[in-house]
């Protein structure tokens, strides 16, 4: 036996569906070519400091020299932890987003050398980055 559906019920079925899926839907991936604005936090090894801070500032001129970053907003900050430690917190944008995957050969080699300065703490990395958006004042 073969129940009749009236297309009032069916497009109101699917429009329930659509209404429970929409929100779960994936956002679309920001274009290559859009900046990213990135908080960088530096966990340095004790008595590496004034190491990694200086690896920090020489990262930084390289990235201006190839023209790789944005000039502003730049701010490098310091910070003591509860128990201590430092960390180095840098907030920078990239001119792409796609840079730090494809970053030059020079760039990746002063990474590779952060990396042997610094240390995971506090359940977190050596070297923590999160893509943050700027909200400006009120």
């Amino acid at each position: 036996m073969r129940i009749p559906i009236r297309p009032t019920v069916l497009w109101a079925v699917c429009a329930a569906c659509v209404a429970l899926v929409w929100p779960l839907r994936r956002p679309a991936a920001a274009s290559s070519d859009e900046p990213e604005t990135v908080i960088a936090t530096f966990r340095p090894q004790p008595g590496q400091e004034a190491a990694l801070l200086e690896v920090i500032h020489q990262t930084r001129a390289t990235l201006r020299r190839l023209d790789l970053v944005d000039e502003s907003p730049y701010v490098l900050a310091r910070a003591t932890d509860p128990g201590g430690g430092v960390r180095y917190i840098e907030l920078f944008t990239w001119k792409s987003a796609e840079i730090p995957d494809h970053a030059p050969p020079e760039v990746r080699t002063r990474w590779d050398r952060m990396q042997k300065l610094v240390q995971p703490r506090d359940g977190r990395p050596g070297i923590d980055f999160e893509a943050v958006s700027l909200l400006g004042e009120k």
